[in-house]
């Protein structure tokens, strides 16, 4: 038990929540720097540099080559050990790495943005130029990521959260509305506003690693093995480049047989699924380092028991705005925009799919960090079979519908083979018993507000807004009705605790005293 008198999640659950905290940021800002592009320029010239993005993230897991999973793992267990050489030669052997393949991609994306947007996006015009400057800020992402991850493997979150939660995004929407204003197009002012909040993020991250995580390094004699590290990277670059070709290929084929509106419109689809992974992002990066941890030390039975627990959080936490979603998805999208509904059937399909993916826990992690990375790279290049074929059969004749049924269809076959690979392989059962109260809960929450919605005769807004509330409360109160174990108060603790002092809300201090307490009631009953 760490620390002491802390219990053995405490770390994961204080971490999980300043994830938390940057996320519930993170995509606030994501979300009104998507609402200020689609004003300013246009739902045409958002789709345009959503293709020239996607092309930039293929690029850049290219850069990080895997890296940024083994910095990660080598700073968390030279960290658990002790070993302060094993970390200062992870981190450098990644800059050195990573600095070196930056400067080859930006030579290749700057030259050749017009080939490349002439032969693959003919009919997008202003690509061209998007992956020009996309390409001008490959190296300075490559600086970038390496001292993200040197301060996520050190255990510095809240440094990780603050570069790449807020002041990222909050620069990255100030520079979108300056290039506005000072009458850029939207081809260069998008990807620019991205540059400069890079730039910014990278010198707050540099500053903090040079006074905070270096002097601790400093005297330290580097060690690190340049082939085992390379092994282990290499298919973890390959299993990205798949995890990310899996996404990227809606775009292409979006962009080759539907229009640039589409394009726009399915990566709004995208995000807003994707608001379930505020919580399961932010509680699977910090549940990371915790298992390269309990590996290290051959701590299998404790390992097995908190992933229980966490798999069953991640899925009570995703089922409700991915059970909006499933449920009344036409009344999300005329939010945004009238033209959008059509959409429905699409965002319907995929929050099944994700909330599915949702339901596996953190399968990936368990085996990348158990060191089986070439196991993961062939699952992904399974899926990513499948789902290439299901989407150049369906994505040029239905559209968004085609993309969707494609993903949810994948991900149905993908995540029990892979929840029965990791018991047999890991030694670790992802799933409890408690399982069933999520479910129940979030039937009982959704009936009553499917009754509700037929009474109700107002606008989208505010029918949303009562609906969500209603199924909220419902859903809450069903899981209290059901049964709260001391582990998940511990987390709700924790997680109310560190957000409102993290967002400065009302009652910080008292929501701290109610996690520190609930720490305390769960060693005690640890000992006894």
């Amino acid at each position: 038990m760490p620390d002491g008198n802390e219990p053995a999640s405490g770390p994961v659950v204080r971490n999980a929540a300043r994830f938390m905290a940057g996320d519930v940021v993170d995509r606030l800002l994501g979300f009104a720097f998507l609402a200020a592009a689609l004003r300013l320029y246009g739902v045409a010239d958002y789709g345009t540099y959503v293709v020239g993005l996607t092309v930039f993230q293929l690029v850049r897991t290219l850069v990080g080559f895997g890296l940024g999973r083994s910095i990660m793992k080598e700073t968390a267990a030279g960290t658990a050990i002790g070993d302060p050489g094993r970390v200062k030669g992870a981190i450098l052997l990644g800059m050195a790495l990573s600095s070196v393949f930056s400067l080859i991609a930006a030579a290749v994306l700057v030259a050749g943005a017009d080939r490349i947007a002439e032969f693959a996006f003919p009919s997008q015009t202003g690509v061209s130029t998007t992956l020009t400057v996309f390409g001008v800020l490959t190296p300075l992402y490559a600086v970038n990521f390496v001292l993200l991850q040197a301060f996520y493997g050190a255990g510095r979150i809240r440094d990780m959260v603050l570069a790449n939660s807020f002041i990222e995004p909050a620069v990255r929407l100030a520079a979108l509305l300056s290039f506005f204003l000072a009458g850029s197009s939207g081809a260069f002012a998008l990807p620019a506003a991205y540059f400069v909040a890079l730039g910014a993020s990278t010198v707050f991250a540099g500053a903090r690693f040079a006074g905070r995580v270096w002097p601790e390094l400093s005297a330290a004699r580097s060690q690190f093995d340049l082939r085992e590290t390379l092994s282990f990277a290499f298919p973890v670059m390959l299993t990205d480049l798949f995890s990310r070709g899996l996404r990227s290929l809606n775009t292409f084929l979006f962009a080759a047989f539907r229009t640039a509106p589409e394009v726009g419109i399915f990566d709004i689809a995208i995000k807003l699924c994707g608001v379930a992974f505020f919580f399961t992002s932010s509680l699977v990066t910090a549940f990371r380092p915790r298992i390269a941890g309990l590996i290290a030390q051959e701590r299998l039975d404790d390992l097995s028991r908190e992933t229980q627990a966490y798999t069953r959080w991640i899925f009570s936490f995703a089922i409700l705005p991915l059970g909006f979603l499933i449920v009344f998805p036409d009344l999300v999208l005329e939010l945004a925009s009238p033209d959008f509904v059509y959409a429905a059937t699409g965002v319907r399909i995929l929050a099944c799919g994700v909330l599915v993916a949702q339901s596996g826990g953190p399968l990936a992690a368990l085996l990348l960090m158990s060191g089986r990375s070439k196991q993961v790279l062939y699952a992904m290049v399974s899926a990513a079979s499948v789902y290439t074929i299901a989407s150049i059969q369906t994505i040029p004749t239905y559209g968004i519908d085609g993309a969707a049924a494609a993903a949810t269809g994948t991900v149905l076959l993908a995540v029990p083979i892979a929840a029965v690979y990791v018991r047999r392989t890991v030694g670790v059962s992802t799933h409890g018993p408690a399982i069933w109260k999520p479910i129940l809960a979030a039937v009982v929450a959704f009936a009553v507000a499917i009754a509700i919605s037929t009474l109700i005769q107002a606008g989208p807004r505010l029918t949303v807004v009562v609906l969500a509330a209603v199924a909220t409360c419902i859903y809450a109160g069903a899981l209290l009705a059901f049964g709260v174990d001391p582990h998940d108060r511990e987390l709700l603790g924790s997680i109310a605790g560190v957000l409102a002092r993290k967002l400065r809300l009302p009652g910080a201090r008292r929501a701290a005293r109610k996690a520190r307490g609930a720490h305390r009631a769960a060693d005690d009953t640890s000992v006894e």
